[in-house]
């Protein structure tokens, strides 16, 4: 919990009444509101805090900030002082915050007095009475150098007043304190949770997997949301998505989860949805991240389920995916994912591999974290945060399986092309799409069903090219393949860049939206113009391969609920998200100064609705105002500005000392693909 010292600070007087101070006096008291001293640590980017220590029931932060003592107060006496504990140790994130107490909602704090001698042997002569109050009203009151309280109200500040009478040999003393303490739910990393807690979230989640909304409402109430619920707002059709793709990726996303938080809450009001940040798994396992613990039975589940269907194993098996043909993505079956994912499994999936070959592949981490904190105005940011931190995560976690065109065929037959392979797996979703909706008016090659019945098994329900599909080897050359490649905006040439001088640059000229271009040799044809292949292939190995490539980009397999729009179905999806907001909120808090010349200012994205400022976004009272209008993204922009008093939560640290040797030495590094 954040032992913090938000402080009144005390009037004293030598009898037992107290008076106010005068206007000297109060000028004097508000100059001694200095911060405690403190000692440097080696965190975030090589500064962190220490702090004091408490003797009982674990870390706390203690405030030493002194109230004024009248002159004839036996100098054997203490400042009065408090500290707030709970289970947790200190926050690490409070010198960020304005605020010097923060306390947790739902959780039992320690409320106690310092010492108020130095020698405790004098202690006996001193009593303590303390109060609690909140929005005018008393909520609580105690005598004794401790007391436990239950704050509940998140967004809101509580008043604490202290008062230590000491009887000393001149007469009895009593000093008082008043404090404000803003009470906040704590977004922790979910393996720095206590296991009471970190049970306590999976239980909520399981329930706000598998109740529909409306059955989840008459038992919890209004605020429950599920997250089938969450999956039909996330989903989008090819035209655009308002919430990826540009700024509004940070306020929506923190949208959602501040969501899904009144759905937990409503199950369980001492719970919010935790963070995985991720970069530690990269950085101590490497590509073997799927061996973390978020992968087991107890948490979220295996990488690759054992099923025959994939569907996600352990707590969260049979969490059901929401079917509905009346909404306006959906695939054959009814099931709300991409629609060119004819899976009819009616749960949630997700597979470690790329059509057969193990995804033997990187998790953004530290490197690309140095490279977000390099950022300097609000559109780098996202993009980084976006296409780089966040990366292809949902593709490595979701996989795809059951295709008709297998890459471990592939290869098993050439195993030094795995790299290009698993550049062509972790762009599959995006190439699938292109293949189906177009480009340039050109209609899709890939044609996908409409309606299969329950019984209807997968062979017979699935997307294909059946131009393509039907022509034989040799009918499909590479120069039909490229042609078809160009004119769905998979592997194109700027006709702009073509047209710029008789001898063009054709490297700068060919675009490739998702296959990496270190994979290609791109060349000048005699005539003028430009062409390209595949690097380190003969002539019959590159045509093998375009063959390859085509049939594979004609024939999508079965797609793990990661993997698509409907990602957020997948209760792994939302301890994702929270990291991105996590690293905004810190570049917009600026403690230190780092951040002095950043640009926040938003810049609007007319091509998409939901990505301007102006925009409106389809969520209203998440604080729970009960104003019913919807928010523009200008409103949740301030909404989780997060010195916000209003908003629910605040951070447990903005530390990442395990990147810390990458954000200090940061170069760019090109080599990832992210």
């Amino acid at each position: 919990l954040v032992e913090a010292a938000c402080v009144v600070p005390a009037v004293m007087a030598d009898t037992p009444s107290m008076r106010p101070d005068t206007p000297e006096e109060e000028s004097a008291r508000r100059r001694s509101l200095a911060p405690p001293a403190i000692a440097s640590l080696v965190l975030f980017m090589g500064i962190g805090f220490f702090t004091s220590q408490l003797s009982t029931g674990g870390s706390t932060w203690t405030s030493n900030l002194a109230a004024v003592m009248e002159d004839d107060v036996d100098s054997s006496t203490r400042f009065l002082d408090f500290s707030i504990t709970n289970e947790y140790p200190a926050l690490g994130s409070l010198k960020y915050y304005p605020w010097e107490y923060i306390v947790e909602p739902h959780k039992l704090s320690t409320l106690k007095a310092d010492s108020a001698f130095n020698n405790d042997e004098d202690e006996g002569s001193t009593k303590y009475f303390w109060s609690v109050s909140y929005m005018g009203d008393t909520v609580h009151t105690a005598e004794g150098k401790a007391t436990a309280f239950m704050f509940t109200e998140a967004g809101s500040k509580y008043i604490i007043e202290l008062k230590r009478q000491i009887d000393l040999p001149s007469g009895p003393t009593i000093h008082v304190r008043h404090a404000e303490a803003m009470c906040k739910y704590v977004r922790r990393e979910i393996r720095s949770l206590t296991d009471n807690d970190r049970e306590a979230y999976f239980h909520a989640m399981e329930v706000v997997g598998r109740t529909p909304l409306k059955e989840g409402q008459k038992t919890y109430g209004d605020r429950f949301v599920s997250i089938g619920y969450e999956t039909l707002k996330h989903v989008h059709s090819n035209d655009c998505s308002p919430y990826h793709g540009w700024l509004s990726f940070f306020t929506a996303h923190a949208a959602f989860t501040l969501e899904l938080d009144a759905g937990l809450q409503a199950v369980n009001p001492s719970v919010i949805q935790p963070y995985w940040d991720f970069t530690v798994d990269s950085l101590e396992l490497g590509n073997d991240w799927d061996q973390s613990q978020l992968f087991s039975d107890l948490w979220y589940g295996n990488a690759t389920p054992s099923n025959f269907e994939r569907s996600v194993d352990g707590r969260f098996s049979a969490t059901p995916m929401t079917t509905s043909f009346d909404f306006s993505v959906h695939n054959a079956y009814g099931r709300v994912t991409d629609t060119r994912n004819c899976d009819p499994s009616p749960y949630v999936t997700r597979a470690h591999e790329f059509c057969g070959i193990d995804i033997d592949y990187p998790i953004p981490g530290c490197q690309e974290l140095a490279q977000c904190l390099q950022t300097e105005n609000l559109v780098d940011l996202h993009d980084c945060s976006e296409n780089v931190l966040h990366g292809n995560i949902h593709t490595v976690i979701g996989g795809f399986w059951d295709c008709k065109y297998s890459m471990k065929d592939y290869a098993k037959k050439y195993p030094q092309r795995e790299e290009l392979l698993l550049n062509v797996g972790v762009r599959s979703v995006n190439i699938w799409q292109k293949m189906n909706a177009g480009a340039k008016g050109i209609p899709g090659v890939m044609k996908c069903p409409a309606y299969c019945d329950e019984e209807t098994p997968y062979d017979e329900c699935r997307c294909s090219c059946p131009e393509y599909d039907k022509m034989s080897s040799e009918d499909l050359n590479t120069t039909v393949i490229k042609q078809v490649l160009s004119d769905m905006g998979v592997i194109t040439w700027d006709q702009e860049e073509l047209s710029k001088s008789a001898r063009p640059d054709c490297n700068k000229a060919l675009t490739s939206h998702y296959l990496y271009k270190k994979f290609m040799e791109v060349q000048e044809t005699d005539d003028g113009g430009c062409d390209y292949k595949f690097t380190n292939m003969t002539s019959d190995e590159n045509r093998e391969f375009f063959v390859f490539l085509m049939n594979y980009a004609c024939n999508p397999g079965k797609m793990g609920a990661m993997s698509t729009g409907a990602a957020a179905n997948d209760p792994l999806f939302w301890p994702i998200h929270p990291l991105f907001d996590r690293l905004w909120a810190y570049i917009r808090l600026d403690v230190d100064g780092s951040f002095s010349n950043f640009n926040h200012t938003w810049v609007d994205d007319a091509s998409c609705q939901g990505r301007s400022y102006e925009d409106i976004m389809p969520w209203k009272d998440l604080l729970d105002e009960g104003s019913g209008k919807f928010y523009t993204n200008e409103d949740l922009y301030d909404l989780f500005d997060p010195t916000n008093e209003k908003l629910t939560y605040v951070y447990e640290h903005f530390d990442w000392e395990h990147c810390s040797s990458f954000i200090q030495n940061y170069t760019a590094d090109n080599n990832r693909v992210w």
